[in-house]
């Protein structure tokens, strides 16, 4: 990903999203505005800059940009704190951020932590599973396998592929939208944490030839990190049902995620796990 062309799209594509009473400016000027949401000279007045010295950081032309610049667009911008590390990310690349600040492995192990498949195998009634850089599916357990990866071989496993280019994800995710806007938004922030990483690059080129991986990728710029949500899912054995997620970054290997789906007790998401772990347990005998 090339840091000085991604820097110029992400903080265009925020300037478009806010207007000027937004954030308590009128809008100057008569007739219509040229470009949608803030102008970059209304930017580097609210952060507190000059319009050359804006210009110069948007077009990535400006080094040595401090912390303190860089929160105070951010700020104008209203960007969320996974967009404000983004942001760092983008315009300081020759800093060295700690993994507890910017979630990056500086080792890139991809190697399962000791001790993960147990912890996911005894989460029996709780689908569960790990994702490495680039959405790589590290390890799971019988019921995650069985509601997302049961029409993917273990070795071919990469959440992003498995989104836009198996057609059986549509049926299991009701809210694909939801699900490939949110793929999108992870493999960004990937991006910008491992911005020589040869794999990643192809990885995203091959799904770019999705119209939908494209345009989100080149028109909408998401950037998300893994946190919390819900996804609705289908599966043969229980219909539609809703889900809630927690992913957990492991302080060990900060490249790597636990995501876990949980229920209320006693919900109909609760009875559609018992209904697939049925299933699971007495799988139907094949018509002769």
């Amino acid at each position: 990903m090339d840091r000085r062309t991604e820097l110029t799209a992400f903080l265009r594509s925020r300037r478009a999203r806010i207007s000027p009473e937004q954030v308590g400016l009128r809008s100057y000027g008569t007739g219509r505005r040229r470009v949608p949401g803030l102008r970059r000279e209304e930017v580097a007045h609210l952060a507190g800059v000059s319009v050359d010295y804006y210009l110069r950081f948007e077009q990535g032309r400006k080094n040595g940009v401090s912390d303190a610049v860089l929160d105070s667009v951010a700020r104008t911008l209203c960007l969320t704190d996974v967009e404000r590390r983004y942001l760092h990310l983008l315009a300081r690349p020759g800093r060295r951020h700690t993994p507890d600040t910017y979630f990056a492995d500086p080792t890139g192990s991809m190697e399962l932590r000791p001790g993960l498949q147990q912890l996911l195998d005894s989460l029996t009634d709780t689908p569960a599973y790990v994702v490495g850089r680039r959405g790589e599916v590290l390890a799971c357990n019988a019921i995650a396998e069985e509601i997302f990866f049961r029409h993917s071989p273990p070795h071919r496993r990469n959440m992003p592929r498995l989104v836009f280019q198996h057609p059986h994800s549509l049926t299991t995710y009701r809210d694909w939208a939801a699900k490939a806007y949110d793929i999108v938004a992870f493999l960004r922030l990937d991006a910008a944490r491992h911005p020589d990483d040869p794999l990643l690059a192809t990885l995203i080129a091959d799904l770019s030839k999705h119209p939908d991986f494209r345009r989100l990728w080149q028109e909408v710029h998401p950037v998300r990190d893994k946190d919390i949500g819900t996804y609705r899912l289908h599966h043969p054995a229980a219909g539609e049902f809703t889900l809630a997620f927690r992913a957990l970054r492991l302080p060990e290997a900060p490249d790597q995620t636990l995501i876990a789906y949980t229920v209320d007790p006693a919900s109909p998401a609760e009875a559609a796990l018992a209904a697939i772990a049925h299933a699971m347990r007495h799988p139907a005998t094949p018509e002769r």
